[in-house]
């Protein structure tokens, strides 16, 4: 796996223990959804877990109660919610809005009970705007090579421009929705 993907996973593992404390079993389930661009394989979680704790993002206690066998419970230390907050708040560039945007997105499902509706708007604002600034650099760039497009070419540049055009329109619903709440 690449760094880069590494480092994400392991961000979202934070992010999934900021809302409870979780057994690696636990983490195997949220991570094994359609909706999830991570693997839920134990050849990966068990050493990303182990690779936190050890830096003291993360603290395990071992749990008895109520179970056939114990399991190993895993909760963010206060550096492992500094270091979440941290990536939660970092800002949103051009490059990320391009490329990994679904990471944007991640970023605001966990900044949901580690902020405030203010700061959620403030997220989706500063969304909005590298998202409006892309769409007009994507749509420009696909206007001036229209001539140079074969028909297949230019239909997939339509889709990815389609494409970001629904996502800026999802954030102007959300934060409508987020504004009257």
């Amino acid at each position: 796996m690449p760094k880069e993907a590494i480092i994400d996973f392991e961000y979202a593992l934070l992010g999934l223990l900021s809302a409870a404390p979780m057994s690696g079993y636990d983490l195997r389930k949220a991570f094994a959804t359609p909706l999830s661009r991570f693997s839920a394989s134990p050849g990966g979680l068990y050493p990303a877990l182990r690779r936190l704790e050890r830096r003291g993002l993360l603290a395990a206690r071992v749990d008895r109660s109520g179970e056939l066998r114990a399991r190993r419970l895993y909760q963010l230390t206060e550096a492992g919610a500094a270091a979440l907050d941290a990536w939660i708040r970092q800002p949103i560039d051009q490059e990320m809005v391009a490329r990994r945007l679904d990471l944007v997105l991640l970023r605001f499902v966990f900044l949901e009970g580690r902020g405030t509706r203010a700061d959620a708007i403030d997220f989706l604002e500063r969304l909005k705007g590298e998202l409006a600034r892309y769409l007009d650099l994507l749509e420009a760039q696909v206007e001036s090579l229209k001539g140079m497009f074969t028909l297949h070419q230019r239909l997939a540049a339509e889709n990815g421009v389609a494409g970001f055009r629904g996502q800026l329109a999802w954030v102007e619903c959300a934060l409508t929705e987020l504004r009257s709440a």
